[in-house]
């Protein structure tokens, strides 16, 4: 499985890396293809043993917690095949992820989900007739897309009027977007608890240089932005997939 790399582009397109790693550039997309991304996949990953027996233990959410925490430690001492530990570690971050909301929700204010984390979750995006339910992160520099979708954070913040941007990677959290159709539900839980509803109006494929879809809208919309082709061999190219969802009142 392989990750958009980053590239030389300049501000104004949807290439790979010019957000760098605040997301400050509002026309560019890249963030989700920033190098660094890869540098912390090196640093942290987990084995799809440990992933499974978080996700499928009865115990209390403390202690998943703690032996999710203890996978993440143990990334950085392990070293296994690039292609098979993307996805556990993708899965592994959004159990310390849903702690980390609950708590965000409940006190109203950002939580990080581990000590070290440079982001923190805003939202929750559901996608019903996927089964998909992901923790949304602030931001979307390459840290922040290792562990989940992040949330341009010059777009409309999540569940407000606007045009609200996320991204996320095309083999792990923003893969089930190929199977998306118009007409398709999603759902949009803010911080304040309340879950907006939106229906899919538009699937198209962009060049990156088509920006587009990043600007403001006076209704609300979500678009979901990842790199295409899903099933590509060579990292990076020129194009990117994307989900327009308006609000339903």
């Amino acid at each position: 499985m392989r990750r958009c790399q980053s590239r030389t582009k300049s501000d104004t397109n949807l290439g790979p890396d010019a957000f760098g790693t605040s997301d400050r550039h509002v026309t560019d997309l890249a963030a989700y293809g920033n190098a660094r991304a890869v540098d912390a996949d090196h640093r942290l990953f987990a084995v799809a043993g440990i992933v499974n027996a978080v996700a499928t233990t009865k115990r209390p959410m403390r202690k998943k917690r703690l032996i999710a925490a203890g996978g993440l430690a143990l990334a950085g001492m392990l070293s296994v095949a690039h292609g098979a530990w993307i996805p556990a570690k993708a899965k592994l971050a959004q159990i310390l992820l849903e702690d980390a909301w609950q708590k965000t929700q409940l006190t109203q204010r950002p939580t990080k989900p581990w000590p070290w984390a440079d982001t923190w979750p805003v939202g929750r995006l559901s996608a019903p007739a996927q089964n998909q339910s992901l923790i949304v992160l602030a931001g979307a520099s390459g840290e922040a897309l290792a562990f989940g979708p992040g949330h341009l954070s010059r777009s409309a913040t999540p569940g407000s009027e606007g045009n609200s941007v996320i991204a996320g990677h095309r083999d792990t959290h923003f893969a089930f977007l190929k199977h998306l159709k118009s007409g398709d539900r999603l759902q949009l839980e803010a911080q304040d608890g309340k879950i907006h509803e939106y229906r899919v109006t538009d699937l198209r494929v962009v060049l990156e240089t088509e920006t587009e879809v990043l600007l403001p809208t006076e209704q609300a919309m979500l678009t979901l932005i990842t790199c295409y082709p899903f099933d590509a061999l060579n990292p990076g190219g020129p194009l990117r997939y994307v989900v327009r969802a308006a609000a339903l009142r």
